[in-house]
């Protein structure tokens, strides 16, 4: 569902989510209406999801169970999977997560579900540390909280990047071994980082996070 309202509609966003979301599986369509009239056209075609995003947010509403999922918690999850699948597994291997908002908590939650030891980072390192104090143990006891990004990225080959700074990861901070997944737009990789990683780089400015905005509401509905 399109919202135009705040700073603008982006053209083509709805079109791209609606292609995503098809390729997975789902029955699709754009409304013709916007904003308020747009989701009332949704109920009106008895749309079981609705896809809609505003300059704040990017939700899914699950018009059957009436729960929906946030494109950022959606977002770390989909690409901290796609680490552990490059990985074979995460289990007892260290993570380190770069950023800690939204996309970055959700990384580093779903890498202790993995079983992953986690090293968070954050240019505002009191954000890793509330994170980890709202856990319970033992999962809090499983994060190290650091201070030093270049120490960090050189004690670690697996990596997720939800940061929203470009170019932080430099050629000098990729090994033989090292694998990143990097949700953030832009991509914190050099080009020369880019170069040296290869095909062992998960990058996407929207695929991973939409797909999984669906498989997470699919979830809900055979819970329900």
């Amino acid at each position: 569902m399109p919202v135009q309202w705040g700073l603008g509609k982006i053209e083509g966003f709805s079109e791209a989510n609606a292609a995503i979301l098809k390729h997975v599986g789902f029955d699709t369509f754009v409304t013709e209406n916007t904003d308020i009239a747009g989701l009332a056209e949704a109920y009106e075609s008895k749309a079981g999801v609705i896809f809609l995003s505003d300059d704040h947010d990017f939700v899914a509403l699950n018009a059957a169970t009436r729960q929906y999922v946030h494109n950022s918690a959606a977002t770390g999850k989909g690409f901290t999977t796609g680490l552990a699948l490059m990985a074979n597994g995460l289990a007892e291997k260290k993570v380190l997560v770069l950023g800690c908002g939204a996309v970055g908590q959700s990384a580093i939650s779903t890498s202790l579900s993995y079983g992953a030891q986690v090293t968070a980072y954050d240019i505002d390192s009191s954000k890793c540390r509330m994170y980890k104090d709202s856990l319970a143990r033992p999962d809090s006891d499983r994060i190290t909280v650091a201070t030093d990004m270049r120490a960090s990225l050189s004690g670690h080959t697996l990596v997720v990047d939800a940061t929203n700074a470009a170019g932080i990861i430099s050629a000098e901070d990729i090994s033989a071994r090292t694998y990143i997944a990097a949700p953030g737009i832009p991509l914190g990789l050099s080009r020369d980082a880019r170069n040296k990683i290869a095909d062992r780089l998960l990058h996407d400015p929207l695929q991973i996070g939409v797909a999984t905005m669906g498989m997470e509401i699919v979830k809900q509905m055979i819970r329900n």
